[in-house]
Protein backbone atom coordinates (compact mmCIF):
# COMPACT_ATOMS: atom_id res chain seq x y z
CA UNK A 1 0.00 0.00 0.00
CA UNK A 2 1.13 3.55 -0.93
CA UNK A 3 1.72 5.85 1.90
CA UNK A 4 0.70 9.37 0.56
CA UNK A 5 1.76 10.97 3.45
CA UNK A 6 5.57 9.96 3.11
CA UNK A 7 5.03 11.15 -0.98
CA UNK A 8 3.49 14.58 0.29
CA UNK A 9 6.86 14.71 2.80
CA UNK A 10 9.41 13.94 0.57
CA UNK A 11 8.00 16.45 -2.32
CA UNK A 12 7.34 19.37 0.53
CA UNK A 13 11.19 18.97 1.01
CA UNK A 14 11.95 19.01 -2.38
CA UNK A 15 9.54 21.51 -2.89
CA UNK A 16 11.67 23.63 -0.15
CA UNK A 17 15.05 22.95 -1.45
CA UNK A 18 14.74 24.71 -4.60
CA UNK A 19 12.51 27.41 -3.95
CA UNK A 20 14.40 28.36 -0.35
CA UNK A 21 17.85 27.69 -0.36
CA UNK A 22 19.16 31.00 -1.46
CA UNK A 23 16.49 32.78 0.84
CA UNK A 24 17.55 34.17 3.60
CA UNK A 25 17.41 38.29 5.04
CA UNK A 26 20.46 40.59 4.87
CA UNK A 27 20.73 42.96 7.58
CA UNK A 28 22.86 46.76 6.76
CA UNK A 29 23.18 48.92 9.76
CA UNK A 30 23.53 52.39 8.47
CA UNK A 31 23.83 55.98 10.84
CA UNK A 32 20.59 57.42 9.52
CA UNK A 33 17.39 56.03 8.19
CA UNK A 34 15.56 58.60 5.28
CA UNK A 35 12.40 59.97 6.39
CA UNK A 36 11.72 60.37 2.35
CA UNK A 37 12.95 58.89 -0.58
CA UNK A 38 13.59 62.53 -3.04
CA UNK A 39 15.60 61.59 -6.37
CA UNK A 40 15.78 65.90 -6.77
CA UNK A 41 16.93 66.71 -3.53
CA UNK A 42 19.15 63.72 -1.93
CA UNK A 43 22.72 64.40 -1.29
CA UNK A 44 23.82 62.11 1.45
CA UNK A 45 25.66 58.93 0.81
CA UNK A 46 23.00 56.62 3.05
CA UNK A 47 19.41 57.91 1.25
CA UNK A 48 21.92 57.24 -2.09
CA UNK A 49 22.56 53.59 -1.30
CA UNK A 50 19.04 53.06 -0.83
CA UNK A 51 18.27 54.71 -4.23
CA UNK A 52 20.75 52.38 -5.65
CA UNK A 53 18.68 49.75 -4.60
CA UNK A 54 15.68 50.69 -5.49
CA UNK A 55 15.69 51.88 -9.37
CA UNK A 56 17.64 51.19 -12.20
CA UNK A 57 18.92 53.98 -14.81
CA UNK A 58 18.88 54.09 -19.15
CA UNK A 59 22.79 53.03 -18.62
CA UNK A 60 25.22 52.35 -15.85
CA UNK A 61 29.00 51.97 -15.19
CA UNK A 62 30.14 48.33 -15.60
CA UNK A 63 34.17 47.91 -15.15
CA UNK A 64 34.87 51.53 -15.85
CA UNK A 65 32.63 51.43 -19.06
CA UNK A 66 29.54 52.78 -19.90
CA UNK A 67 26.51 50.29 -20.65
CA UNK A 68 22.55 50.08 -20.99
CA UNK A 69 21.04 49.14 -18.35
CA UNK A 70 16.93 50.03 -18.98
CA UNK A 71 18.16 50.30 -22.98
CA UNK A 72 17.87 46.98 -24.99
CA UNK A 73 19.58 48.87 -27.85
CA UNK A 74 20.73 52.22 -29.35
CA UNK A 75 21.72 54.07 -32.66
CA UNK A 76 23.72 57.88 -32.50
CA UNK A 77 23.39 59.84 -35.77
CA UNK A 78 26.31 60.85 -37.67
CA UNK A 79 26.43 63.55 -36.80
CA UNK A 80 26.05 62.64 -32.67
CA UNK A 81 23.02 65.49 -33.07
CA UNK A 82 20.47 62.33 -32.52
CA UNK A 83 20.22 58.98 -30.26
CA UNK A 84 17.50 57.11 -30.46
CA UNK A 85 16.68 54.21 -27.81
CA UNK A 86 14.64 51.22 -27.81
CA UNK A 87 13.73 50.17 -23.83
CA UNK A 88 13.26 46.82 -22.46
CA UNK A 89 10.70 45.28 -21.36
CA UNK A 90 10.44 45.57 -17.93
CA UNK A 91 7.80 46.50 -15.20
CA UNK A 92 7.73 48.84 -12.23
CA UNK A 93 7.50 47.38 -8.68
CA UNK A 94 3.63 48.31 -8.62
CA UNK A 95 3.10 46.03 -12.28
CA UNK A 96 3.49 49.18 -14.62
CA UNK A 97 5.58 48.57 -17.34
CA UNK A 98 8.32 50.57 -18.59
CA UNK A 99 7.56 53.32 -21.48
CA UNK A 100 9.05 55.93 -23.45
CA UNK A 101 6.68 58.87 -21.31
CA UNK A 102 8.15 57.62 -18.02
CA UNK A 103 11.57 57.92 -19.39
CA UNK A 104 10.96 61.59 -20.73
CA UNK A 105 9.00 62.39 -17.11
CA UNK A 106 12.33 61.25 -15.34
CA UNK A 107 14.58 63.70 -17.33
CA UNK A 108 11.88 66.56 -17.23
CA UNK A 109 11.69 66.02 -13.52
CA UNK A 110 15.47 66.49 -12.79
CA UNK A 111 15.45 69.83 -14.61
CA UNK A 112 12.14 71.16 -13.50
CA UNK A 113 13.07 70.80 -10.01
CA UNK A 114 16.76 72.14 -10.54
CA UNK A 115 18.03 69.11 -8.97
CA UNK A 116 22.10 68.78 -9.03
CA UNK A 117 23.26 67.89 -12.19
CA UNK A 118 20.31 68.71 -14.24
CA UNK A 119 22.95 71.38 -16.04
CA UNK A 120 24.27 68.19 -17.51
CA UNK A 121 20.94 67.49 -19.86
CA UNK A 122 21.64 71.45 -20.99
CA UNK A 123 22.46 71.01 -24.36
CA UNK A 124 18.82 68.81 -25.32
CA UNK A 125 16.89 70.46 -27.51
CA UNK A 126 14.56 72.81 -26.01
CA UNK A 127 15.94 72.52 -22.59
CA UNK A 128 16.36 76.46 -21.59
CA UNK A 129 12.96 77.28 -22.95
CA UNK A 130 11.51 74.02 -20.60
CA UNK A 131 13.00 75.45 -18.06
CA UNK A 132 12.23 78.89 -17.90
CA UNK A 133 8.65 78.18 -18.47
CA UNK A 134 8.28 78.73 -21.85
CA UNK A 135 7.13 75.30 -22.92
CA UNK A 136 5.42 72.57 -20.94
CA UNK A 137 7.75 69.91 -22.21
CA UNK A 138 11.18 69.26 -23.48
CA UNK A 139 10.52 68.81 -27.02
CA UNK A 140 13.94 67.87 -27.56
CA UNK A 141 12.84 64.43 -26.16
CA UNK A 142 10.35 62.89 -28.99
CA UNK A 143 8.10 59.81 -28.32
CA UNK A 144 8.24 57.57 -30.97
CA UNK A 145 6.50 54.51 -29.50
CA UNK A 146 5.55 52.98 -26.24
CA UNK A 147 8.90 51.98 -26.25
CA UNK A 148 11.33 54.12 -28.59
CA UNK A 149 11.93 57.54 -28.22
CA UNK A 150 14.71 60.05 -29.62
CA UNK A 151 16.78 62.46 -27.69
CA UNK A 152 17.61 65.69 -29.76
CA UNK A 153 21.11 67.80 -29.13
CA UNK A 154 21.88 71.45 -30.29
CA UNK A 155 25.31 69.88 -30.12
CA UNK A 156 27.38 66.99 -30.02
CA UNK A 157 27.87 65.92 -26.20
CA UNK A 158 30.48 63.13 -26.20
CA UNK A 159 29.62 62.25 -22.61
CA UNK A 160 25.89 61.90 -22.77
CA UNK A 161 25.44 58.13 -22.25
CA UNK A 162 27.93 58.92 -19.36
CA UNK A 163 25.70 61.27 -17.78
CA UNK A 164 22.71 58.76 -18.09
CA UNK A 165 24.46 57.15 -15.69
CA UNK A 166 23.14 59.70 -13.30
CA UNK A 167 21.43 58.21 -10.00
CA UNK A 168 19.70 60.87 -10.14
CA UNK A 169 18.34 59.92 -13.12
CA UNK A 170 16.50 56.80 -12.28
CA UNK A 171 13.95 55.76 -14.20
CA UNK A 172 10.47 56.67 -12.19
CA UNK A 173 6.61 55.38 -12.71
CA UNK A 174 4.83 59.12 -13.88
CA UNK A 175 1.99 58.29 -11.81
CA UNK A 176 3.99 56.69 -8.45
CA UNK A 177 6.09 58.06 -5.99
CA UNK A 178 10.26 57.66 -6.07
CA UNK A 179 10.04 54.40 -3.58
CA UNK A 180 8.69 52.50 -6.87
CA UNK A 181 11.27 51.64 -9.21
CA UNK A 182 12.77 49.13 -11.71
CA UNK A 183 15.28 47.46 -9.37
CA UNK A 184 15.81 43.97 -7.75
CA UNK A 185 14.38 45.38 -4.78
CA UNK A 186 11.04 46.89 -3.79
CA UNK A 187 10.34 49.09 -0.75
CA UNK A 188 7.88 47.12 1.57
CA UNK A 189 8.44 48.80 5.04
CA UNK A 190 9.47 52.70 5.84
CA UNK A 191 10.14 53.91 9.80
CA UNK A 192 12.06 55.89 11.81
CA UNK A 193 14.67 53.57 12.56
CA UNK A 194 14.23 50.77 9.94
CA UNK A 195 13.08 49.85 6.04
CA UNK A 196 12.65 46.58 4.31
CA UNK A 197 13.15 45.85 1.19
CA UNK A 198 12.32 42.37 -0.27
CA UNK A 199 13.47 41.26 -3.50
CA UNK A 200 11.02 41.18 -6.95
CA UNK A 201 9.63 37.94 -8.31
CA UNK A 202 11.72 37.42 -11.14
CA UNK A 203 14.91 38.65 -9.66
CA UNK A 204 17.91 35.67 -9.42
CA UNK A 205 17.81 33.83 -6.20
CA UNK A 206 21.54 33.48 -5.23
CA UNK A 207 21.37 36.96 -3.67
CA UNK A 208 19.43 37.79 -0.16
CA UNK A 209 15.97 37.33 -0.52
CA UNK A 210 15.22 40.60 2.23
CA UNK A 211 16.68 43.44 3.43
CA UNK A 212 16.54 45.33 6.43
CA UNK A 213 18.10 48.78 6.92
CA UNK A 214 18.72 49.66 10.46
CA UNK A 215 19.97 52.59 12.00
CA UNK A 216 22.62 51.98 14.27
CA UNK A 217 25.54 54.04 15.76
CA UNK A 218 29.54 52.76 14.48
CA UNK A 219 30.29 51.15 18.03
CA UNK A 220 26.79 49.41 18.16
CA UNK A 221 27.22 48.49 14.59
CA UNK A 222 30.81 46.75 15.38
CA UNK A 223 29.54 44.85 18.22
CA UNK A 224 26.31 43.44 16.73
CA UNK A 225 28.38 42.64 13.54
CA UNK A 226 30.78 40.54 15.23
CA UNK A 227 28.23 38.19 16.85
CA UNK A 228 26.42 37.70 13.72
CA UNK A 229 23.18 40.38 13.51
CA UNK A 230 24.52 42.34 11.10
CA UNK A 231 26.15 41.15 7.51
CA UNK A 232 28.56 44.30 6.74
CA UNK A 233 29.87 47.59 7.43
CA UNK A 234 29.48 49.33 4.12
CA UNK A 235 28.37 52.48 6.31
CA UNK A 236 30.24 52.98 8.61
CA UNK A 237 34.61 53.99 8.00
CA UNK A 238 36.26 51.04 8.47
CA UNK A 239 39.91 51.24 8.64
CA UNK A 240 42.78 48.43 9.42
CA UNK A 241 42.53 48.40 12.94
CA UNK A 242 38.49 48.05 12.97
CA UNK A 243 39.06 45.28 10.47
CA UNK A 244 41.81 43.81 13.13
CA UNK A 245 39.45 44.22 15.92
CA UNK A 246 37.52 41.88 13.79
CA UNK A 247 37.32 37.89 13.51
CA UNK A 248 40.05 36.87 11.08
CA UNK A 249 37.01 34.60 8.93
CA UNK A 250 35.07 38.07 7.68
CA UNK A 251 35.32 39.31 4.11
CA UNK A 252 37.52 42.39 4.01
CA UNK A 253 38.58 44.46 0.95
CA UNK A 254 41.16 47.49 1.05
CA UNK A 255 39.36 49.60 -1.45
CA UNK A 256 40.05 52.88 -2.97
CA UNK A 257 37.61 55.01 -1.38
CA UNK A 258 36.84 58.07 -3.64
CA UNK A 259 35.67 60.15 0.12
CA UNK A 260 36.73 63.70 1.07
CA UNK A 261 36.05 64.43 5.12
CA UNK A 262 35.15 68.35 4.84
CA UNK A 263 33.78 71.29 6.62
CA UNK A 264 31.55 72.87 4.27
CA UNK A 265 30.62 76.57 5.16
CA UNK A 266 27.21 78.65 4.40
CA UNK A 267 28.04 81.53 1.78
CA UNK A 268 24.38 82.65 2.41
CA UNK A 269 24.95 83.35 6.25
CA UNK A 270 28.84 84.09 6.15
CA UNK A 271 28.76 86.14 3.17
CA UNK A 272 31.99 87.75 3.20
CA UNK A 273 35.15 85.96 1.90
CA UNK A 274 36.81 86.89 4.86
CA UNK A 275 35.07 85.78 7.25
CA UNK A 276 34.64 82.32 5.94
CA UNK A 277 38.86 82.25 5.20
CA UNK A 278 39.14 83.31 8.72
CA UNK A 279 37.18 80.38 9.75
CA UNK A 280 39.50 77.79 7.18
CA UNK A 281 42.19 79.23 9.52
CA UNK A 282 41.12 78.48 12.64
CA UNK A 283 40.77 75.10 12.43
CA UNK A 284 43.74 73.35 12.50
CA UNK A 285 43.35 70.73 9.73
CA UNK A 286 46.41 68.50 11.88
CA UNK A 287 45.27 69.30 15.06
CA UNK A 288 42.04 67.87 14.53
CA UNK A 289 43.45 65.06 12.17
CA UNK A 290 45.92 64.15 15.27
CA UNK A 291 43.40 63.80 18.36
CA UNK A 292 40.26 62.75 15.91
CA UNK A 293 41.53 60.47 13.09
CA UNK A 294 45.29 59.79 13.99
CA UNK A 295 46.75 58.42 10.75
CA UNK A 296 44.87 59.72 8.06
CA UNK A 297 47.66 62.45 6.15
CA UNK A 298 45.94 66.07 5.76
CA UNK A 299 45.04 66.89 2.63
CA UNK A 300 44.51 70.26 0.40
CA UNK A 301 42.27 68.61 -2.09
CA UNK A 302 38.21 68.35 -2.56
CA UNK A 303 38.74 65.82 -5.20
CA UNK A 304 40.17 62.21 -3.89
CA UNK A 305 43.94 60.86 -5.71
CA UNK A 306 43.19 59.11 -8.92
CA UNK A 307 40.49 61.32 -9.82
CA UNK A 308 40.44 64.24 -12.52
CA UNK A 309 40.91 67.42 -10.73
CA UNK A 310 43.02 66.18 -7.75
CA UNK A 311 46.02 68.72 -6.31
CA UNK A 312 48.29 68.19 -4.10
CA UNK A 313 49.31 71.37 -2.99
CA UNK A 314 47.45 75.43 -2.52
CA UNK A 315 49.34 78.71 -2.85
CA UNK A 316 49.15 79.71 1.14
CA UNK A 317 46.90 83.19 1.81
CA UNK A 318 46.91 85.64 4.14
CA UNK A 319 44.25 87.73 5.90
CA UNK A 320 42.04 85.53 8.38
CA UNK A 321 42.08 87.93 11.02
CA UNK A 322 39.39 86.73 14.05
CA UNK A 323 37.68 89.79 14.07
CA UNK A 324 35.98 88.82 10.83
CA UNK A 325 34.33 85.74 12.46
CA UNK A 326 30.74 86.50 14.18
CA UNK A 327 30.32 85.92 17.39
CA UNK A 328 28.45 83.00 17.72
CA UNK A 329 28.32 79.60 14.90
CA UNK A 330 25.52 77.47 14.55
CA UNK A 331 27.63 74.06 13.40
CA UNK A 332 26.29 70.39 13.16
CA UNK A 333 28.51 67.05 13.10
CA UNK A 334 27.04 64.74 10.47
CA UNK A 335 26.14 60.79 12.76
CA UNK A 336 28.58 58.00 10.63
CA UNK A 337 31.62 60.17 9.90
CA UNK A 338 33.21 58.44 13.48
CA UNK A 339 34.33 60.15 16.53
CA UNK A 340 31.45 62.55 16.41
CA UNK A 341 32.11 63.94 20.21
CA UNK A 342 35.75 64.22 19.73
CA UNK A 343 35.29 66.72 16.34
CA UNK A 344 32.31 68.61 18.84
CA UNK A 345 34.56 68.74 21.28
CA UNK A 346 37.88 70.08 19.10
CA UNK A 347 35.62 72.65 17.23
CA UNK A 348 34.01 74.10 20.51
CA UNK A 349 37.23 74.45 21.85
CA UNK A 350 39.23 76.11 19.23
CA UNK A 351 36.47 78.76 18.94
CA UNK A 352 35.92 79.36 22.48
CA UNK A 353 39.57 79.79 22.94
CA UNK A 354 39.05 82.76 20.39
CA UNK A 355 36.02 84.29 22.40
CA UNK A 356 33.98 82.80 19.70
CA UNK A 357 30.70 80.59 20.87
CA UNK A 358 29.96 77.27 18.73
CA UNK A 359 27.08 75.85 19.31
CA UNK A 360 27.47 72.11 17.83
CA UNK A 361 25.13 69.28 17.33
CA UNK A 362 25.66 65.85 16.63
CA UNK A 363 22.85 64.70 14.18
CA UNK A 364 21.69 62.81 11.24
CA UNK A 365 22.67 64.24 7.47
CA UNK A 366 19.06 64.12 6.98
CA UNK A 367 18.03 66.58 9.56
CA UNK A 368 21.42 68.79 8.18
CA UNK A 369 20.05 68.83 4.91
CA UNK A 370 17.12 70.38 6.16
CA UNK A 371 18.46 73.08 8.78
CA UNK A 372 20.60 73.75 5.09
CA UNK A 373 17.65 74.47 2.64
CA UNK A 374 16.02 76.41 5.51
CA UNK A 375 19.08 78.56 5.64
CA UNK A 376 19.38 77.94 9.58
CA UNK A 377 23.24 75.94 9.80
CA UNK A 378 26.27 78.51 9.83
CA UNK A 379 28.81 75.40 8.72
CA UNK A 380 28.67 71.12 9.30
CA UNK A 381 31.27 68.75 9.04
CA UNK A 382 30.58 65.07 6.66
CA UNK A 383 32.35 63.18 3.84
CA UNK A 384 31.67 63.72 0.17
CA UNK A 385 31.55 60.36 -2.06
CA UNK A 386 31.03 59.87 -5.33
CA UNK A 387 32.49 57.76 -8.61
CA UNK A 388 33.46 60.73 -10.60
CA UNK A 389 34.55 64.10 -10.60
CA UNK A 390 31.99 65.77 -12.40
CA UNK A 391 29.14 65.36 -9.90
CA UNK A 392 31.12 66.68 -7.33
CA UNK A 393 31.65 69.81 -9.52
CA UNK A 394 28.01 69.92 -9.80
CA UNK A 395 26.85 70.11 -6.36
CA UNK A 396 28.77 73.12 -6.06
CA UNK A 397 27.13 74.56 -9.64
CA UNK A 398 25.49 77.96 -7.95
CA UNK A 399 22.25 77.06 -10.12
CA UNK A 400 21.40 73.78 -8.54
CA UNK A 401 18.71 73.65 -6.02
CA UNK A 402 21.85 72.38 -2.92
CA UNK A 403 22.87 75.99 -2.43
CA UNK A 404 26.56 75.65 -1.52
CA UNK A 405 27.86 78.93 -3.88
CA UNK A 406 25.31 82.00 -2.72
CA UNK A 407 25.59 83.87 -5.69
CA UNK A 408 25.99 83.23 -9.73
CA UNK A 409 29.10 83.13 -10.06
CA UNK A 410 29.41 83.12 -14.00
CA UNK A 411 33.21 81.85 -14.05
CA UNK A 412 32.66 79.14 -12.33
CA UNK A 413 29.22 77.96 -14.23
CA UNK A 414 31.07 78.66 -17.58
CA UNK A 415 34.46 76.18 -16.39
CA UNK A 416 31.94 73.77 -15.02
CA UNK A 417 29.66 73.07 -18.17
CA UNK A 418 32.90 72.98 -20.46
CA UNK A 419 34.92 70.69 -18.07
CA UNK A 420 31.33 68.48 -19.40
CA UNK A 421 32.43 68.33 -22.72
CA UNK A 422 36.05 67.64 -22.54
CA UNK A 423 36.82 64.12 -23.59
CA UNK A 424 40.92 64.61 -23.52
CA UNK A 425 42.41 63.60 -20.33
CA UNK A 426 45.49 65.84 -20.23
CA UNK A 427 42.87 68.52 -20.85
CA UNK A 428 40.23 66.92 -18.84
CA UNK A 429 42.69 67.20 -15.82
CA UNK A 430 43.88 70.68 -16.26
CA UNK A 431 40.23 71.90 -16.08
CA UNK A 432 39.27 69.68 -13.36
CA UNK A 433 42.38 71.44 -11.41
CA UNK A 434 40.75 74.86 -12.25
CA UNK A 435 37.79 74.05 -11.28
CA UNK A 436 38.62 72.90 -7.60
CA UNK A 437 41.15 75.74 -7.15
CA UNK A 438 38.37 78.10 -8.08
CA UNK A 439 36.35 76.54 -5.50
CA UNK A 440 38.38 76.30 -2.67
CA UNK A 441 39.33 79.78 -3.60
CA UNK A 442 35.79 80.64 -2.43
CA UNK A 443 36.13 78.70 0.88
CA UNK A 444 33.03 77.80 1.02
CA UNK A 445 34.30 73.84 1.55
CA UNK A 446 37.60 73.08 4.05
CA UNK A 447 39.03 69.46 2.95
CA UNK A 448 40.37 67.75 5.74
CA UNK A 449 41.84 63.77 4.59
CA UNK A 450 40.84 60.90 2.44
CA UNK A 451 40.29 58.23 4.22
CA UNK A 452 41.74 54.47 4.54
CA UNK A 453 38.71 52.38 3.78
CA UNK A 454 37.99 48.68 4.10
CA UNK A 455 34.95 47.12 2.64
CA UNK A 456 33.89 44.27 5.73
CA UNK A 457 30.83 42.06 5.00
CA UNK A 458 29.79 38.35 6.03
CA UNK A 459 31.92 36.04 4.47
CA UNK A 460 29.07 33.43 3.72
CA UNK A 461 29.33 35.73 0.64
CA UNK A 462 31.69 35.48 -2.01
CA UNK A 463 33.96 38.65 -2.88
CA UNK A 464 32.77 41.08 -4.49
CA UNK A 465 34.60 42.77 -7.55
CA UNK A 466 34.43 46.21 -6.97
CA UNK A 467 37.12 48.47 -9.38
CA UNK A 468 36.22 52.04 -8.19
CA UNK A 469 32.79 51.76 -7.22
CA UNK A 470 32.27 53.17 -3.66
CA UNK A 471 30.30 51.46 -0.80
CA UNK A 472 27.36 54.00 -1.49
CA UNK A 473 26.99 52.55 -5.01
CA UNK A 474 26.99 49.34 -3.92
CA UNK A 475 24.30 47.05 -5.11
CA UNK A 476 22.89 44.32 -2.62
CA UNK A 477 22.05 42.31 -5.85
CA UNK A 478 26.20 41.42 -6.01
CA UNK A 479 26.11 39.70 -2.58
CA UNK A 480 26.13 36.71 -3.81
CA UNK A 481 26.28 33.22 -1.09
CA UNK A 482 28.77 30.94 -1.33
CA UNK A 483 28.62 27.75 -3.33
CA UNK A 484 30.08 25.40 -0.82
Amino acid sequence: MIDYRKICVFAFIIFAMHSNTFAYTHVHPTPTIPDSIDLYSTTDVFTINLITQLHRKLFKSHNNSVVPDVVERFDVSSDGMNYKFILKKLKFHNGKVLTSYDVKHSLESLIKNHAVGHEKLKYIFGYKDYIDLITKDLVGIQILSENSFIIRLVRPVPNLLSYLTDFRLSITNRLANHSVGLGDYKLNKISQDEIELLLVADSKKNIPSKIYYQKSDFNNAIALFQNGEYHDLFSYPVDSKVVNSLPSNINSQKIYTPRTYLFVINSRRIDELEQRQAISNIISKNKLINSCYEGNDETVSLIPPGFFGYISKLNSKNGSNVEYVKDRLKISVSKGVNNEKCVSEYIVSVFSRLGIQADVIIEDITSIMKKWENNSLDMYFAYFETDNTLDIFQVFHPESNFKIINTVNKGLVSMIESYNLITDPIEKQRKASMISNKILDLHVVLPLFHPEQYLVYDNKYSLLNLNYTSPTFIKFNKLEKREY
